[in-house]
């Protein structure tokens, strides 16, 4: 079974290239937008540009990037009211590690699906009943023994090591989600 990891301090995240090739080859329409002003407490609007899969979101971080499913109503420059905004629902781009359609991004795209202080690799899971992703400093490793880090958000699979769900390791007991 394969995963997605981040290979580097900083933190997983994923390009705006990997998220739009994702949600696509999931059959999403997909509008994505950058935030181009500076950060304000109190400002009115926010100025949004629309991007594409072309789009270099290196350096950039995952809360100056929307997707939405539908093209949103942006009046002169890229303006839109932050109340429209924060009504507007935003695609879910949280996608589990062993997705394929993120594996297999990653996989095409190489240093190219990279987020913000991110270097992303497809490793390998062990024929384990159990794997987690443990992570210190934004840099992570596959763990497969539920005993090593209590912390973990672990999954289970079954015997043809398909993820069948989540098991939330705490104080050595395992609670099923």
């Amino acid at each position: 079974m394969k995963v997605v990891i981040n290979n580097c301090y900083g933190g997983y995240g994923l390009s705006s290239m990997a998220v739009i090739k994702i949600l696509q080859c999931k059959g999403q329409t997909v509008f994505a937008y950058v935030h181009d002003n500076h950060w304000d407490d109190y400002r009115l609007a926010e100025e949004l540009q629309l991007i594409d899969e072309s789009f270099e979101s290196k350096g950039l971080n995952a809360n100056e990037l929307y997707y939405f499913s539908e093209p949103l109503e942006l009046g002169e420059n890229g303006y839109i009211d932050t109340d429209t905004l924060k009504n507007k629902t935003q695609i879910d781009i949280d996608f589990e590690r062993d997705d394929l359609d993120l594996i297999s991004v990653v996989e095409e795209l190489g240093d190219k699906a990279n987020g913000a202080c991110a270097e992303l690799k497809v490793v390998e899971v062990d024929n384990s009943k159990y794997w987690g992703v443990c992570e210190y400093d934004g840099n992570e490793h596959i763990i497969d023994d539920p005993d090593e880090f209590d912390g973990a958000t672990w999954v289970e699979v079954d015997d043809d090591y398909n993820a069948v769900q989540k098991v939330w390791a705490k104080e050595g007991e395992h609670e099923t989600d």
